[in-house]
């Protein structure tokens, strides 16, 4: 792998990458870290509450599938910069809810947003950082997702405390709009490439779908005593039928959802921007 010529413009993008990723992965500990506070400034139950993380964890396992084909189109910077404003705009919008059932929305909305910035990450280190200096960074990246976990939590009870619960949607949309500016300004935006939605929809679908059920049957199995839930049954049966469905599509139509043995589709699989 040749290495790239690290430029000015190359440094910021690849610092709008990492920053995207560590942000978002820090702000998503927000919620889970004061879950009770949320919970009862909605006035909800524990477990009707729980959907409020559960949307979002469903909606990040779509933005993460989709993520390859949107940013193919849009470019990375297009991308982020919708990625950003979208969750911006949901944070906005649960601050100021005081209803569950809009809050569980606006959660599916942010988590779909920001299921995409950990690709964007990889795509910006693999773009920027080739060569000898790409395990290096892949280091930092790591660690950024690593620490932000921690972070989190910490930066969440102190916000919380001090603001209250509707501080914390308020912080996550001050970081969506900082992002969605670096992502206009620092990272690259090239001609929109329709044709790159012309992937396997289905099998894209079908892994969604597969990705979200799974992640409704682990995040409410243990409140719902697993299948003695209709809930939890049904979401398990979707799962494995979403999951089923998905191989098949992939394996028979020629239209593949990835090539295997194709080292021309490997050297390519990064330039996306």
């Amino acid at each position: 792998m040749s290495t790239p010529t690290l430029t000015r413009e190359n440094l910021l993008f690849l610092a709008t990458g990492l920053a995207g990723s560590f942000l978002v992965n820090l702000s998503a500990q927000f919620a889970s870290a004061n879950i009770a506070d949320i919970q009862n400034g909605l006035l909800s139950s524990a477990d009707k509450g729980s959907w409020i993380l559960t949307a979002y964890t469903m909606g990040s396992c779509a933005g993460i599938v989709t993520s390859g084909l949107l940013i193919g189109a849009l470019s990375i910077g297009r991308y982020l910069v919708a990625s950003s404003i979208l969750f911006a705009a949901a944070a906005l919008a649960g601050a100021l809810t005081s209803d569950l059932g809009a809050m569980v929305a606006f959660r599916s909305l942010q988590g779909f947003a920001a299921g995409g910035f950990g690709p964007a990450a990889f795509v910006a280190v693999f773009m920027v950082a080739g060569g000898p200096r790409l395990a290096y960074v892949v280091v930092i990246l790591a660690f950024a997702l690593l620490f932000s976990g921690t972070a989190g939590a910490a930066i969440a009870g102190y916000v919380s405390d001090s603001f209250g619960w509707r501080a914390l949607f308020a912080v996550q949309a001050a970081i969506g709009a900082a992002l969605a500016l670096a992502a206009r300004l620092w990272v690259p935006h090239k001609t929109l490439n329709w044709s790159a939605l012309k992937g396997h929809w289905t099998s894209i679908l079908l892994l969604s779908l597969a990705l979200a059920s799974l992640m409704l049957v682990l995040g409410q199995g243990a409140r719902r005593f697993w299948f003695a839930s209709e809930l939890i049954v049904w979401g398990t049966a979707l799962s494995v039928a979403a999951w089923a469905g998905f191989i098949f599509v992939s394996r028979s139509s020629a239209l593949r959802f990835w090539h295997r043995g194709s080292s021309s589709h490997r050297s390519s699989a990064f330039r996306l921007g």
